[in-house]
């Protein structure tokens, strides 16, 4: 196929579709209130979702087909689309939210009355909105982030860099660092640097190898630095701490009386 003739036929379109909007004096919706009604449902936020759908001129779909009913079935399915994947930025899971999503589009599907498809994309966003302000509620980990805490807890004897873990996980080092900041409280740099912290009291508790030993272990670039991040989340060097919960005269046969 003549790649030449498909971009004529497609910039043809668009410029039709351009004068035939322009001579209708029709306004298409701009990507910024896209965005509000999205960001609405990725943070749950229902009491500011209600607000933004009272004011009518939010919802502006183009009539891009003659046939109106289909025009507005088109619409309403781009829409829950995107507000599906919106709820899954939000926390809910990606099985979760295209159930949801695969319902509502049945529904779409069937429905014959014009004013029913307004309902049901008002329905959909309010819907997903409460899902994700349900799950913000509760103690609940994002599966992204879980997924990363595991890898981050089986590489912690080696240098992990936020490029890494985001690789890992398929998502984009932003993205990743906006998930932690949001369901851990911490940054992931932190985090990684938390999981090293407990590795090595757990090695100055029970192991007999050297300060230097344990620091390289864990991949830290040099023992002053080591010791730096040690003292600061812990209140105390490393020696400090070994010399105080050091169990070197523990024995098994103790452990068994």
């Amino acid at each position: 196929m003549n790649k030449k003739t498909d971009g004529t036929a497609i910039e043809t379109c668009i410029a039709e579709e351009g004068m035939r909007q322009w001579g209708y004096s029709q306004e298409n919706h701009v990507y910024s209130e896209e965005r509000i009604l999205l960001d609405y449902i990725r943070n749950g936020d229902v009491n500011g979702l209600n607000l933004y759908f009272e004011q009518e001129h939010r919802m502006r779909f183009p009539v891009v087909l003659k046939d109106v009913k289909r025009n507005w079935e088109y619409m309403c399915v781009v829409s829950v689309s995107l507000m599906a994947r919106a709820a899954i930025e939000g926390g809910l899971t990606s099985g979760e939210s295209f159930l949801i999503n695969d319902a509502y589009l049945k529904r779409i599907s069937v429905t014959k009355d014009i004013s029913k498809f307004r309902e049901l994309y008002f329905e959909a966003a309010h819907y997903f909105a409460t899902q994700v302000n349900e799950r913000k509620g509760k103690e609940y980990v994002n599966p992204v982030v879980n997924l990363c805490r595991k890898y981050i807890i089986s590489h912690r004897t080696k240098k992990i860099s936020l490029s890494e873990v985001a690789s890992f996980a398929n998502i984009s080092p932003a993205h990743l660092c906006h998930l932690f900041k949001e369901y851990e409280g911490i940054t992931i740099t932190e985090y990684i640097l938390n999981e090293k912290i407990d590795a090595a009291c757990n090695m100055l508790k029970y192991a007999d190898c050297s300060i230097c030993e344990i620091s390289v272990y864990l991949g830290f670039s040099s023992v002053s630095y080591f010791s730096r991040c040690f003292k600061k989340r812990k209140g105390e060097s490393p020696k400090e701490y070994r010399k105080q919960n050091h169990f070197a005269d523990f024995t098994f046969e103790q452990y068994q009386e």
